[in-house]
């Protein structure tokens, strides 16, 4: 760290005064191997830095990926994974700098202990220059709004454009990115203010280590050498500091994503993998209201769903929470689901995706390949049979690489009853024991529900189960069973049979 300056100076101390070339070549081939050595530490720092960093990222993912994307709120255990490697690879090398501050602090002592002063006050200033930095960082505000705004704009664009709503909504998005800029700039001309004095400081401090070194040098109570070292030396002591005025906020935020990571709870315990189950799905007692409203959607639900079941009942009766509650993707507020007894939630991912089939018209598709999106694995095959039977394969294959076509583009590229069959053959590729699906015939043609209807009547006679809500008869009435929700209260629970005699019943009656 300090080669070139002590070289420096043994050359125009020694070299020049004595014209030795000798010295000259022999402090030459000192210094480039002090130089040499240096490099190599250098290199072996940051090599030993990002390796740290790569393993740790490793091990957390392994560890954590599956709980980060499932059980931590939005994401953020993966957030605070990314946050710890980024601090360990970009930051932690001025860390690792500052056990070296206690060698030059202990050569300065033996100099002269008023330069250890200096350098010890001189720290605990720099510190507190940190400290004021990082606390002006916490009050930034986030720009999460503006963000979100503009993903909403670019997602949603051919609407907006469409209907005339592209100028509101660009002038919402300019009033959050002018709120957030505003603030930023301020930040960042505190940020300037607070570095810029803390560089001025160090000189000052280099200044006067110098003055007080040579009015001992006067007094015969140091040497020039001593007092040259002195100033070379506290300059590398104070170097880390300097730059922890402005890290240290990147320091604490790295370790309070690695503090949050490792003290996350998981489940270690290795689980036996349950036998596919060929029973019944219990729903129990099942209450379920959102955290931030009283309201309670679903109201005291049981049942047992042990063949093909319709959901029924006018919009915001609860069919598609009701669905969501039985798929696991809702937690009920009480009561349970089950599977032969099991509960529902203890299930692992890897066994729910061999056991449930999930559909929504929203779920989204991934920029993969069409093949990607309908299957994976051994699946695939079965899924190309039901593009088959859907009547899905055809279109597919008008693209230039077929199943293969790699979606950039989505909504360019496919139609919306395609995006839909895509989804649905999503969730039956598995062959699953239970299809749970949301408005199961939407989008879809003539052909595609009459293709759908013989897929879902061979799944009642493999004795599997299929939960779905529909609105059109053709598919209403392949289920066995009808459960029909009004406010999120059971008001029948049958044989279709049963159900559609009550209400022609009930339609003779009134019309009589």
């Amino acid at each position: 760290m300090l080669v070139v300056p002590i070289y420096s100076l043994q050359v125009f101390d020694r070299v020049l005064s004595s014209f030795s070339l000798d010295t000259l070549y022999l402090l030459t081939i000192i210094a480039g191997w002090l130089v040499l050595v240096y490099g190599c530490l250098e290199w072996a720092k940051q090599r030993l830095l990002h390796a740290t960093a790569n393993e740790w990222h490793e091990q957390a993912i392994n560890l954590y990926a599956e709980t980060g994307f499932t059980k931590s709120e939005n994401g953020k255990l993966i957030n605070d994974i990314k946050l710890a490697e980024t601090g360990l690879q970009n930051h932690l090398g001025t860390v690792a700098d500052i056990p070296w501050t206690s060698i030059f602090l202990f050569v300065l002592l033996i100099i002269h202990p008023t330069f250890f002063y200096i350098a010890i006050s001189s720290i605990f200033i720099l510190m507190i220059f940190a400290w004021i930095n990082y606390l002006y960082s916490q009050r930034v505000s986030s720009q999460v709004l503006a963000s979100d705004m503009q993903t909403s704009i670019l997602v949603n664009k051919n609407y907006l454009v469409a209907s005339g709503f592209i100028s509101s909504m660009v002038s919402i998005w300019k009033k959050y990115t002018q709120q957030s800029s505003s603030t930023q700039i301020n930040y960042k001309i505190k940020t300037l203010n607070i570095s810029s004095l803390s560089k001025t400081y160090r000189l000052l401090v280099q200044i006067a280590v110098t003055c007080v070194g040579v009015s001992y040098v006067l007094n015969q109570a140091l040497s020039v050498g001593g007092m040259i070292a002195a100033s070379l030396i506290i300059g590398r002591a104070l170097a880390p500091f300097e730059q922890s005025v402005l890290q240290l906020q990147h320091w604490v935020t790295c370790y309070k994503a690695w503090k949050r990571v490792t003290s996350y709870n998981i489940d270690n315990e290795i689980k036996t993998e349950p036998a596919i189950p060929n029973g019944s799905l219990i729903a129990n007692k099942v209450i379920h209201k959102y955290s931030n409203l009283n309201k309670v959607f679903i109201k005291a639900f049981s049942a047992n769903f042990t063949s093909s079941h319709v959901i029924l009942g006018a919009n915001g009766s609860g069919k598609t929470t009701l669905l969501k509650i039985l798929a696991d993707e809702y937690k009920p507020f009480s009561g349970d689901i089950r599977i032969e007894g099991s509960l529902l939630s203890s299930w692992d991912s890897i066994s729910k995706q061999k056991i449930i089939g999930i559909y929504r018209s929203d779920l989204p598709l991934t920029k993969t390949t069409i093949i990607s999106n309908m299957a994976v694995g051994e699946s695939q095959a079965y899924a190309m049979e039901l593009a088959q039977e859907l009547g899905l394969h055809k279109n597919i294959m008008q693209h230039t690489n077929g199943y293969d076509t790699e979606l950039v583009n989505v909504e360019t590229q496919l139609s919306s009853s395609e995006i839909q069959l895509i989804i649905l053959i999503k969730a039956l590729s598995n062959k699953p024991h239970i299809l749970i699906a949301d408005n199961i015939d939407d989008h879809l043609d003539t052909r595609a529900e009459l293709a759908l209807a013989k897929i879902l009547a061979k799944r009642t006679e493999e004795g599997k189960i299929t939960i779905y809500s529909a609105k059109k008869m053709n598919l209403i009435s392949k289920a066995q069973n009808i459960i029909y929700l009004e406010e999120g209260s059971i008001q029948f629970n049958g044989k279709a049979t049963e159900f559609f005699s009550t209400r022609n019943k009930m339609k003779e009656a009134s019309n009589g």
